[in-house]
């Protein structure tokens, strides 16, 4: 009723305040089902808006303990930076997808920064992820007909033949998740955070031109 519309004003007015004030959006401003959607809404205005894509993650997320659950993986557009204010991301269970990743692999990106402040951390949660066997060959066959350059590993794999060659020996593999990964990027850089615990690879980095020093977030495993 009018309590919700008044709610929805002043929501946005705080929006456009912190904007024109500061230059950023702020997650916890943003609706959505849970912490994941809330910080894709701030990226997804800051990209649509004129000015800085810089974007805020403060430390009490709307979750359980405070954290950010992500349930879909978050995309960064080009000339984004995102800032993990003591910010917990945390994988939700059964969701099975990267927790970050660049939006526009084959296009490409530029400009994507995420820097973590005071104890920022991405957890996985690997015991709550059911990995099932997937069958990779679908998106490396689309990644080849797109002219995408294939991961070291999957050439390794496939020797001399093409990915629709090798897909004829109806090879699975568990279905592995990253981190993050970033595939086509010109100007990265990640610092100041930490990764752990994680389903498989921590970092997915393929194609980029430019990575900033310093890149490497500390790692923790169990």
């Amino acid at each position: 009723g009018d309590h919700r519309d008044l709610h929805l004003s002043i929501r946005r007015q705080r929006q456009m305040c912190i904007r024109d004030r500061y230059g950023v959006w702020h997650a916890e401003d943003f609706d959505g089902k849970d912490g994941g959607t809330r910080i894709q809404a701030a990226i997804d205005a800051a990209e649509a808006a004129p000015g800085p894509n810089v974007v805020m993650v403060g430390p009490v997320g709307p979750d359980a303990d405070s954290r950010w659950e992500v349930s879909k993986a978050i995309e960064l557009p080009s000339h984004t930076t995102l800032i993990l204010q003591g910010a917990y991301l945390f994988l939700a269970d059964r969701a099975n997808c990267n927790l970050i990743e660049n939006r526009d692999y084959i296009e490409g990106n530029e400009d994507i920064h995420v820097v973590g402040r005071g104890g920022a951390r991405l957890d996985q949660n690997p015991s709550h992820q059911p990995q099932p066997v997937y069958d990779h060959r679908d998106p490396e066959i689309w990644m080849e007909e797109q002219g995408l350059k294939l991961s070291d590993i999957t050439k390794e794999v496939i020797g001399d033949m093409t990915v629709a060659e090798y897909a004829l020996q109806r090879e699975t593999v568990p279905y592995r998740i990253c981190g993050m990964i970033f595939y086509n990027v010109t100007n990265l850089s990640l610092r100041g955070f930490i990764i752990g615990p994680m389903c498989s690879w921590t970092l997915h980095i393929l194609s980029l031109i430019h990575i900033s020093e310093p890149t490497r977030p500390r790692l923790i495993s169990y």
